[in-house]
Order: structure tokens, then C-alpha cells, then sequence
């Protein structure tokens, strides 16, 4: 697995929680991943979102 984010919240869960990413997509989200990763962040109890985006474009 390429990235593991332990310690997470996410909107609408009690609780924090472990994200585990592979080939740049989410492929389990639980409680306690045992699993090893390349790359572990402790998100520290923070909440982990989707990338925000700003798609309005002006072309003149």
C-alpha cells in the first residue's frame, strides 16, 4: 500500500479512523489498519476531506 492516514475524522463519522490509499485510490477505510504503507501521516485526530476545487473559469 502506498499511504496509510491513521487517526482521521470524516464528516458524518464518529470517531476516528484509518484511510488506507493504494495506486491513488482509497481501498479501505477502518478502525486500526494493520497493514504497512511507504508512507504513514498522522492526521491527529483532524478532519481529512475530499480536494476542494474551484472549477469556474473565465476565457475571454
Amino acid at each position: 500500500m502506498e499511504l496509510l492516514i491513521r487517526n482521521a475524522q470524516l464528516r458524518k463519522r464518529k470517531g476516528l479512523v484509518d484511510i488506507a490509499v493504494d495506486k491513488g485510490k482509497i481501498v479501505k477505510i477502518a478502525k486500526g489498519i494493520k497493514e504497512e504503507a511507504a508512507k504513514v501521516i498522522d492526521a491527529g485526530g483532524n478532519l481529512v476531506t475530499e480536494a476542494f476545487c474551484n472549477a469556474h473559469l473565465h476565457l475571454c
